[in-house]
């Protein structure tokens, strides 16, 4: 029999070696002046997606990630003026 786990242990470790030492590890490089990017993207909710739409899902997700800003837009627009549900998600 054979078992493996898998673990992602970069912070722990850093953060261990960070109290035991003393040393701060982290690099940072301090911008000039605070950067906004404004980002719009489609993300569908695979999930809804999947059930509704069975085989043809993953096109239809596909099709959603390559459209372009402009195509997103109107997209946005058109479901608010139908009365669908459009969410934003600002993480």
């Amino acid at each position: 029999m054979e078992c493996v786990g898998c673990a992602d242990r970069s912070a722990y470790d850093l953060t261990q070696h960070t109290k035991a030492t003393g040393e701060r590890l982290a690099a940072e490089k301090p911008l000039a002046a605070p950067k906004t990017i404004d980002v719009l993207e489609a993300v569908p909710d695979k999930a809804l997606i999947g059930k509704a739409l069975k085989k043809d899902a993953k096109a239809v997700t596909e099709a959603l990630q390559q459209l372009t800003v402009q195509e997103i837009e109107s997209l946005e627009s058109s479901l608010k003026n139908n009365g669908l549900v459009f969410t934003i998600n600002l993480d």
